[in-house]
């Protein structure tokens, strides 16, 4: 079967794409045939060999998100047959401790995801037990499927779960154009906030505001703190959903309300910032991290989804073989919404 692997860092000319053995299901597991996958700005980070810390493995089979079809059962599996259209977690815990028993995967020491700590998915067939398989609902394509798992599911823990967004709070929402934003823009709106989120162009401003959004900051022409402060009537917001990093981090500092809580995952323009620890304790602030999430909000998230009350956003859909050019994209920057792949 075809896969794409990376050998070496580098540049989007070091995905190739093998020939390698197919795999055949364990017992507790489920082969699945890849219909569809996802890029991720983890896959990025991997291939420039940013998280070498991690002591990868290479050759490495990039990617975590996706959907397909069954085309085998182990002999122990009980909720799949073939021809069943599903997707997966892309995230696993050991299975074994509190954090895994409780359902809060993520907080396992021993915490993975697909395409990072061991082989992912981009790929012509996959084999997954099947604990973290998930039917797609029917009215959900492929390429939906395979957009939405790893940014939704981030998404709702970084709002939901962490930030415990409530109707009527203010929330601001860095980058909406981005993957995990315009999840983010849906479902604060799902939730019945108010959503003020930053763009960097006129189209993306016109986008976010279809997807929900209610005010919109040009980040570059803007400032993000000052203008959250003349749109709230000087208060600021309850909650700051971020990823971008040290870019925007002073802003969105100064952007925060007495009491508010800021929510981040990522740190795309660098990792290296500064807190005023003043500002924090005296304004009752709290900045929380989070990544990833679990599998029982996965499956909340794809009934709203299967409802269309939650949209997955799709940039472009490329053949697989253009995995080069689906970097590039990211890497440009620009986009609005997921690249997806279509085996």
């Amino acid at each position: 079967m075809k896969a794409i692997r990376i050998h070496e860092y580098g540049g989007a000319d070091k995905l190739v794409i093998n020939e390698i053995l197919e795999p055949e299901p364990r017992a507790d597991e489920i082969k699945i045939q890849v219909k569809a996958t996802s890029l991720n700005h983890l896959d990025v980070w991997i291939r420039q060999g940013l998280l070498k810390g991690l002591n990868l493995l290479l050759p490495l089979v990039p990617g975590a998100d996706g959907s397909g079809v069954v085309a085998e059962t182990g002999s122990k599996t009980l909720c799949f047959k073939k021809g069943d259209r599903v997707f997966w977690n892309p995230g696993f815990g050991c299975g074994s401790c509190p954090a895994c028993i409780s359902g809060d995967e993520a907080l396992c020491t021993e915490y993975k995801i697909l395409g990072e700590h061991c082989d992912g998915v981009h790929r012509e067939f996959i084999c997954l037990p099947e604990n973290r398989i998930i039917p797609l609902p029917e009215s959900v394509n492929f390429e939906e499927g395979a957009a939405f798992p790893l940014v939704f599911m981030t998404a709702w823990q970084m709002l939901v779960a962490k930030a415990d967004i409530q109707a009527g709070q203010t929330v601001l929402i860095m980058a909406g154009a981005s993957g995990v934003s315009t999840a983010a823009i849906q479902i604060a709106k799902l939730k019945g906030a108010r959503i003020i989120t930053t763009v960097s162009s006129n189209e993306a401003k016109k986008r976010v505001l279809e997807l929900g959004a209610d005010d919109v900051i040009d980040h570059y022409t803007e400032s993000i703190g000052q203008r959250v402060r003349e749109l709230t009537n000087g208060r600021g917001v309850d909650v700051v959903f971020e990823h971008v990093g040290a870019k925007v981090w002073k802003e969105a500092l100064k952007a925060l309300a007495k009491g508010g809580k800021l929510v981040t995952c990522g740190a795309t323009t660098g990792a290296d910032v500064s807190i005023n620890l003043r500002h924090v304790f005296m304004k009752h602030q709290q900045i929380i991290g989070s990544t990833m999430g679990n599998k029982r909000d996965l499956e909340k998230i794809v009934q709203w989804i299967g409802k269309k009350k939650l949209k997955p956003v799709i940039h472009q859909v490329l053949p697989s073989h253009d995995i080069a050019k689906g970097h590039e994209l990211l890497e440009k920057g620009g986009l609005f919404g997921k690249v997806v792949l279509r085996w």
